[in-house]
Formats: C-alpha cells, structure tokens, sequence
C-alpha cells in the first residue's frame, strides 16, 4: 500500500460537448437533475438563472455556454452538479455525469497555456490514463474569472 496520501484524492468527472472533466470532489454538493429555472435579466449569458435548493438560491451556470460552446436542448442524461467553493454554491450545468475517479498526484500534468475564451482558461491539469483525458477544472477561476 502507499505510505502517504497520494491515492486519496478524488474527483467527480462529467462531460461537456463531448469532453470529459473532473472538479475535486472537495467541491461538490450536490447533483441534482435539472430544474425549473428562474432567469434573471441583464447577467452574463452563461448564467442560466437561479434555483430554490432546500431553501437556498442557487445560481445556475450552463457550462457549455460558459466554455463558448453552443446551447443544446437539455435531455434525460443533463443535470445540475452543485458546488461550494470560497463559501458560494453555484449549480453548473453539464451534458452528463460521469464517475468519482481516484487518482494520486503524479498523473497530473500542467495544462498548456491558457488564452482566449475557450475552456483550457479554466483547467488547470490534465489526466491522461488509458489512453482517456480528464481535463481538472479550477474552481475558483471557473466561478469567480
């Protein structure tokens, strides 16, 4: 077995235009299916509207959107994945969920540089195991930037 806590870091993997994700499990809250949206006029256009979850107003963002990809209708398979990060919870709406992946620090490898509008400004590693990409994204870039 490993002598230190390398192997105890895990993340939740989804997907987004075909592309596979993962955020820290640390972050997450909640995943719920889709909701009932309320809009809220003149905000960016990646913010879907806002949520009543167990009492709290909850901001939605579609992450497609976000990413600069385009909209698509929502289907059975589209949920809401709610995360907490710096003390704000915000749903992020993503295409489907995929696992809770476990993995040690020494797959992880520096996401190229960043520019533009496009999602590689919000990741921050990449895993490649198997010949399967998991692009991490930074929470607090993927919120607050």
């Amino acid at each position: 077995m490993n002598d230190d806590n390398s192997m105890n870091a895990q993340m939740l993997t989804f997907f987004v235009d075909g592309q596979q994700y993962g955020i820290e499990l640390s972050y997450v809250t909640d995943i719920i299916e889709m909701h009932p949206l309320t809009h809220i006029p003149l905000v960016a256009d990646y913010i879907e509207g806002v949520i009543n979850l167990r009492g709290k107003v909850i901001p939605i963002i579609n992450l497609r959107l976000r990413f600069g990809k385009q909209k698509i209708e929502y289907d059975d398979r589209t949920c809401i994945v709610v995360v907490e990060c710096d003390g704000v919870s915000v749903g992020l709406i993503i295409d489907r969920i995929g696992e809770v992946f476990k993995y040690s620090a020494n797959v992880l490898q520096p996401a190229p540089s960043k520019k533009g509008a496009s999602a590689a400004v919000f990741v921050t590693d990449i895993i490649n195991i198997e010949d399967e990409v998991k692009l991490v994204l930074d929470c607090n870039k993927l919120l607050f930037s």
